[in-house]
């Protein structure tokens, strides 16, 4: 049995996007007789200081920890047929410990899921983001034998550097993620789930919240946001939790995907929009990034361009309930196909295998552009 050696940021089921990919790919990974063996750099000291703010002198002592414990685990990668990299090996630095893989006899595999090479603030550690090199991101896809992206446009991104790119969505738990007959909201919910460092996307719907609020009754919540308010309009708010996620989602009849002024937004899969989707729940999202491609206007989803399409398409859809309905049941249909373990895991396992087949540094001596 081929053994992956999987090198991820943060501890098991604490973070968004390594649990809707490695740590779901797992399962299909392991019935087709691939072992994976998780390593994180975060440890408990490391997670606990990085979501307080000041104390540097912790944060500095409990990083360094960290990435010389990461130092010492790659002293000897031998005994792996490949090593696997879910965004960065460490979550400092240059990309030395991806240059120290790709010398060794092993091949690597990189995911990449968000634009990390766009620099972004950070709430909680801003001088900790000085360190975390952006540009290390196009020679790490340049390193590695097999990158898998999330998406279109990363996947643009990552061709320019790499030879053999993959495309695997983040995924939901089809087993939670089932589709149930809407309830009749009175007044419907509309909704968004996000985190703190991306609620200043919601500041483009305060306008046309306001003026929907002059037209039709609704309720607005927010999941992972502590807001009472999104510009004058008033809202209900829920810490985001790994298990009370999915019963949160489940109260929203309309899901929001506002997408601000942000170098990083033209770049991202929006995991949301396919929670949503996977849900019955229909979407108004800004065509930005992904969302075009997911969203089929009028079908799945609806498309809002600008303050007047975000007044127009939630009047819609919070006075017509039967709209709801159809345009949730076909986002559902198209979320089974593109966003399960299920629809996406032989392409999972087929780029582990073809990094694996091919060897340590074949795809980079080869100089060939393959994309899937």
């Amino acid at each position: 049995m081929p053994d992956v050696l999987a090198l991820v940021p943060y501890r098991l089921g604490t973070a968004g996007g390594q649990r809707t990919s490695i740590e779901c790919w797992e399962r299909p990974l392991r019935e087709a007789g691939i072992r994976v063996d998780f390593a994180t750099f975060e440890s408990e000291a490391l997670h606990r200081e990085l979501h307080r703010q000041g104390r540097r002198a912790a944060k500095a002592t409990a990083m360094a920890q960290a990435y010389w414990e990461r130092l010492r685990l790659l002293r000897d990668v031998s005994a792996y047929d490949a090593v696997f990299v879910c965004r960065e090996a460490a979550l400092i630095g240059p990309e030395i410990l991806e240059r120290w893989l790709a010398g060794r006899r092993v091949p690597v595999i990189y995911w990449l899921d968000d634009p990390l090479f766009v620099r972004s603030p950070s709430h909680f550690n801003g001088w900790l983001n000085l360190l975390k090199c952006p540009a290390k991101i196009a020679r790490i896809c340049a390193l590695a034998d097999v990158v898998i992206v999330n998406g279109s446009p990363l996947r643009a991104f990552a061709e320019r550097h790499a030879s053999s790119v993959w495309v695997v969505p983040n995924l939901v738990d089809e087993a939670a993620y089932q589709p149930l007959a809407p309830l009749a909201g009175d007044p419907p919910v509309l909704g968004w789930i996000g985190s703190p460092s991306t609620a200043f996307n919601l500041d483009i719907l305060g306008g046309p919240l306001a003026r929907l609020a002059g037209r039709v009754p609704f309720r607005l919540h927010l999941v992972g946001a502590q807001h009472d308010r999104v510009g004058n309009v008033g809202c209900s708010w829920s810490p985001w939790s790994a298990s009370t996620e999915v019963r949160e989602l489940r109260r929203f009849d309309v899901g929001l995907v506002p997408l601000g002024r942000h170098p990083a937004n033209p770049w991202k899969f929006n995991f949301k929009l396919a929670q949503y989707m996977a849900l019955g729940i229909p979407p108004v999202a800004t065509p930005v990034g992904s969302n075009p491609e997911l969203v089929e206007h009028g079908v799945t989803g609806l498309l809002a361009e600008g303050p007047h399409d975000w007044v127009r398409h939630l009047e819609e859809l919070s006075v017509n309930q039967e709209r709801r309905q159809e345009m949730g049941a076909a986002a559902a249909r198209f979320a089974a196909g593109r966003f399960t373990v299920a629809a996406n895991a032989e392409r999972i396992v087929a780029a582990f295998r073809s990094a694996m087949e091919a060897g340590p540094g074949h795809q980079r001596a080869r100089g060939s552009r393959v994309s899937r």
